[in-house]
């Protein structure tokens, strides 16, 4: 299909490919941090029912590391926090991606004549605006 664009649309058509990979990479990376966020909170709701002084394990690493209840829900609760702002931003940047994916869209139909209008696009029937003329072939002057 590339092949047969002006130069001018072929441009906009290599844009919407190169906005099509990152929004895919966004939501890959979104996905897997909502994975993480949705572990992070199964981890919180287990420490639920501890007390703040009673002993826990956290992993770091390949490690495991003594701490209380509190500090690790404390550290949980940081981390969801963080996990929940970077999906946000996240999203916030899938909206832009579509956003100028679009105008890009736009931007070919224009360049090409597609619906819209665009260089090349006349009536071809009908009145100056496009629109079908109302006509009664009795009416019609020979």
């Amino acid at each position: 299909m590339q092949d047969h664009l002006p130069p001018a649309a072929q441009e906009k058509y290599q844009e919407m490919r190169a906005l099509q990979a990152e929004a895919e990479s966004v939501v890959t990376r979104t996905d897997r941090i909502e994975e993480r966020r949705a572990d992070a909170r199964a981890a919180r709701e287990a420490l639920d029912d501890a007390e703040g002084s009673d002993t826990v394990y956290r992993r770091v690493g390949d490690l495991r590391v003594e701490t209380d209840a509190a500090s690790a829900r404390a550290a949980l609760d940081e981390r969801i926090t963080e996990l929940d702002d970077r999906i946000a931003a996240l999203d916030e940047r899938k909206g832009e991606l579509e956003e100028r994916f679009e105008a890009s869209k736009d931007a070919i139909r224009h360049l090409i004549g597609g619906p819209g209008g665009g260089p090349g696009t006349t009536p071809t029937s009908g009145t100056e605006d496009g629109s079908p003329r109302d006509t009664d072939d009795s009416e019609q002057e020979l």
